[in-house]
């Protein structure tokens, strides 16, 4: 995790400078730099997730970029090596359509790929969506793979689809296991996929517990629900929700303000359960 840059992931080839841009409120500063004269670069190609939302239906007014910017909206060869070269994906997409998600925009197509070398890090959106015999080649060659770093499914596993059999691989791999409880409806399913994991003995520090806060809920229930989570004796960890538009991060919308929800409130609930320092007094 430590790998992970916390914003754009830039390079130069044959003097091409390429960005990849991952949050909407990188934009602006992209487009800042990009607009300077450089001599290190003729040209400039701009990609990635916040590109390819900033061109959907999600940006009423398509962001605009200086003339002579290449905007691609595919995905751009290589750009995840470049970005943490322990990652990979075996698969692109998701089946779900979770309204707080932007993957149903910037990777439309669900499908598995063809894998033949596998490193620590998968990042697939869901990987347990997968067939059982494509999660069952990536686990032996997981199995088989020597690796500096420890396994870790980043992106998070689907509770609802969690199976004994997939518990007892990410046992056997000594992997970081990552869950989502993003709204109430789902609690059933992540206490049935924590129950899976920990008959499968797999250890409670191995296990992490997201929690999206911010998206259609209040303070009071976003707290609750954290609670409940840190009640396990896993690791919770609340993750701000941010419109697909976002242009400033963190930012507390007027949606939000109508449910309750104040800047304090917010680094109130992150640092409480992200530091464990403060408290929920106030909420």
């Amino acid at each position: 995790m430590s790998d992970w840059p916390k914003g754009p992931t830039t390079w130069i080839e044959y003097r091409k400078l390429y960005v990849s841009v991952p949050f909407t409120w990188n934009l602006i500063d992209v487009r800042a730099t990009v607009t300077q004269t450089s001599p290190f670069w003729d040209s400039v190609v701009v990609g990635g997730p916040a590109v390819k939302l900033s061109r959907s239906k999600h940006f009423p007014t398509p962001f605009e970029w200086p003339d002579g910017v290449t905007v691609d909206t595919g995905d751009l060869s290589g750009v995840l090596k470049r970005t943490n070269p322990a990652a990979m994906r075996t698969s692109t997409g998701c089946p779900n359509k979770c309204g707080y998600c932007a993957v149903p925009t910037t990777e439309p197509v669900f499908a598995e790929l063809s894998v033949s070398e596998v490193r620590p890090i998968l990042c697939d959106n869901n990987f347990l969506a997968c067939s059982k015999a494509h999660r069952g080649r990536i686990y032996s060659l997981l199995e088989d793979g020597y690796f500096d770093e420890r396994i870790d499914f980043n992106q998070g596993l689907d509770a609802r689809l969690l199976t004994g059999w997939d518990a007892e691989w990410l046992r056997e791999l000594k992997a970081k296991c990552r869950l989502a409880y993003d709204y109430p409806a789902e609690g059933k399913a992540v206490r049935s996929a924590f129950a899976l994991l920990r008959s499968a003995k797999v250890p409670l520090k191995s296990i992490f517990v997201y929690a999206l806060i911010g998206w259609h809920d209040t303070p009071a229930g976003a707290v609750k629900r954290c609670r409940e989570i840190d009640s396990w004796g896993v690791y919770c960890c609340p993750m701000w929700f941010h419109e697909l538009d976002a242009m400033e991060w963190n930012r507390v919308t007027a949606t939000q303000k109508k449910l309750g929800w104040t800047k304090a409130k917010r680094k109130a609930i992150m640092g409480y359960f992200w530091q464990h320092r403060g408290n929920l007094d106030s909420i």
